[in-house]
């Protein structure tokens, strides 16, 4: 865990148990405790005290997190866009923030989803608040490649995949299998950021989400979006249909002195504001990404219907969309840029025939703006190659 929080507490109940941990009854007997160094980079010894004469209580009205019904409607409101930062971090694990703030700024970005995803660590208690809590975790074994577990029901178990005569990458391999079956959505994380070596080895078919479009959370760091957009490309002519999301990766406040959740910003189409939904939408790719910038999109068929990011349909497809600012606008069809357009607005139509896909972005500069996911038609098959070091060594040739 890549945390900043020492001391952590397990009691009887939510007052007197820290965050990342659950609670309940004490049974007798014999306890043991595992420590998994998985990454060639960790040494050193591991120090730990377990004692049994302190305790906390907390007075804050929190709930518990993975207690939380799916299916439970928390908003009046239906089918339509909600904002959402899929990628934030407080400390506890290696942000520089607490949960108020999280909080305080998701309010004046008008998010109404937030996902915690503390590096190994499960967010079970968060304080009571008007954002959908979605349940998550990211996965950071070592700083080769991060993954966001999304909609998680209890904490992992890692010690059930991570064996001393084991290959990391067959523990990894194993542990995303179970995830996949459990129904827990992954996501590949800042694939091309400054650091990460990508490493790991692992079956794409268990991955349902790249983040194509990451905001670093200080101005030193340095993230190649445009790489990760190239290879979202080079995977769906490979077959792999992964779907992209956008991240903040909000650890600390920036340079402007806030903490920077919400850039960028997903906005995923959901038909009621519950947790199962907000998943289920995000598999089926309904989302495109703002990152710094406001947009109005409509994308409709040949009879005038809305036509939703992730839809399977045929025939001919016209995008309308609108910014706040002055973009060079992008449609690519099968990974080839079919149009571009510089100026506030981009409106073009586009025939869909078997084993197409099209999608939309914007870009100032070399930084891109939106992302809009495909929409498609009969290209479900994954076909060739789902190795993802071969794969990501195919693409970098």
């Amino acid at each position: 865990m890549k945390t900043r929080i020492k001391t952590h507490f397990i009691g009887t109940n939510i007052r007197n148990t820290t965050n990342g941990g659950i609670f309940g009854d004490f049974p007798e007997g014999t306890w043991s405790l595992e420590v998994i160094k998985p990454s060639f980079r960790v040494s050193g010894k591991v120090q730990l005290e377990i004692r049994f004469d302190q305790e906390i209580i907390n007075h804050k009205k929190e709930f518990p997190v993975l207690e939380q019904e799916f299916s439970r409607n928390s908003s009046e409101r239906k089918e339509e866009w909600f904002s959402a930062d899929l990628h934030c971090h407080s400390y506890y694990s290696d942000g520089r923030v607490d949960f108020e703030e999280i909080i305080t700024q998701a309010e004046k970005q008008q998010l109404e989803i937030i996902a915690l995803m503390d590096h190994s660590v499960i967010t079970t208690q968060f304080p009571a608040n008007e954002q959908l809590i979605i349940p998550g975790t990211e996965i950071t074994m070592d700083n080769e490649v991060h993954y966001n577990a999304y909609g998680v029901k209890g904490l992992i178990d890692y010690s059930k995949y991570f064996e001393d005569e084991k290959k990391k990458n067959d523990c990894l391999n194993d542990m995303f299998s179970a995830l996949h079956k459990q129904e827990v959505l992954l996501s590949i994380n800042h694939p091309f950021a400054e650091g990460m070596t990508l490493r790991h080895d692992f079956d794409i078919c268990n991955f349902d989400f790249l983040e194509v479009i990451n905001a670093p959370y200080s101005t030193e760091d340095f993230i190649e979006n445009n790489k990760a957009i190239a290879f979202f490309d080079f995977l769906w002519e490979k077959g792999h249909y992964l779907f992209g999301l956008g991240g903040s990766d909000a650890h600390k406040k920036n340079y402007q002195n806030r903490y920077p959740i919400g850039l960028p910003k997903n906005k995923i189409h959901i038909s009621n504001h519950s947790i199962s939904t907000v998943l289920q939408s995000m598999k089926k790719g309904k989302v495109f990404i703002e990152n710094n910038f406001n947009s109005q999109l409509l994308i409709t068929d040949e009879a005038g219907r809305e036509v939703l990011p992730g839809s399977e349909i045929a025939g001919n497809i016209y995008f309308a969309a609108y910014g706040n600012k002055e973009v060079t606008w992008h449609i690519v069809k099968n990974s080839k840029v079919i149009f571009e357009t510089v100026g506030f607005s981009c409106k073009y139509n586009v025939f869909l025939d078997k084993g197409d896909y099209v999608r939309l972005d914007a870009f100032i500069g070399d930084t891109p703006v939106l992302f809009v996911n495909p929409i498609f038609f009969q290209r479900k098959e994954k076909r060739g190659e789902t190795s993802f070091e071969k794969l990501l060594l195919e693409f970098e040739n």
